[in-house]
């Protein structure tokens, strides 16, 4: 139940549900399952969640980390994602409408993260309407150890028609390439007020695995979730 609420996000089996018009909650009953089944696991000496790896400790901390920091209203939020350079099927069915549906990814990366395999990342996201924009930011994902990069860099593009794009920003990756472990970064650009209703956003593949790396010639992943527009 937990993973299927963590995999919806919203509606009747979801974790969050909406109060007023714009602010969202975890759903009580959620947080008490979460609670019951960690303090259950301990109890009956349960060391490990999946085959090698994830305590139930561990566990508690992803989910947790969804409930204290998805589901934030920004601009783009809900809004129609359009690829430039098609996403992988293999992880979130390759669909780019993840990245704005408010749901932040884990360091479990087989939840809400969209992959790109040797190929870069380019979108469109259409606000529906002209707004005054303050700030973009995406949320990127490095596991070497399982050939994830961080990119070497992101762009933000905005446009008023959605042919004529003016840069904002480029923002140079500055987590090592060797770094191990599950590191999520959020690429952050802010900005003086700028009128646009389309944002583009391009992620640079660093392409193939280094020489060092055990996948050395291989191609490199791009893991990226929620892009924040305010």
């Amino acid at each position: 139940m937990l993973e299927i609420a963590r995999a919806n996000g919203t509606g009747p089996y979801g974790i969050f549900h909406r109060i007023g018009d714009s602010s969202w909650i975890v759903k009580p009953e959620i947080k008490k399952k979460l609670e019951d089944f960690i303090k259950l696991c301990n109890q009956a000496g349960v060391t490990r969640l999946k085959e090698w790896h994830t305590t139930p400790d561990e566990y508690f901390e992803i989910v947790n980390r969804v409930f204290n920091i998805s589901m934030q209203s920004h601009l783009a939020l809900g809004k129609k994602v359009t690829p430039l350079i098609p996403a992988s099927t293999k992880y979130s069915g390759g669909n780019q409408n993840i990245l704005t549906d408010g749901l932040r990814g884990t360091a479990d990366w087989y939840y809400m993260w969209l992959g790109y395999e040797g190929n870069d990342m380019e979108i469109i996201i259409d606000l529906k309407e002209i707004k005054n924009i303050n700030k973009i930011s995406g949320e990127f994902l490095q596991d070497v150890g399982t050939w994830i990069f961080m990119p070497e860099y992101v762009r933000y593009s905005v446009s008023v028609d959605g042919e004529n794009f003016q840069e904002i920003g480029t923002i140079i990756n500055e987590v090592p390439e060797k770094e191990e472990g599950v590191i999520i970064r959020l690429f952050e650009k802010e900005t003086e007020a700028v009128k646009a209703r389309y944002i583009k956003v391009y992620a640079k593949n660093i392409g193939l695995c280094p020489g060092w790396h055990i996948g050395s010639g291989g191609k490199a992943w791009i893991f990226v979730d929620e892009i924040i527009v305010d």
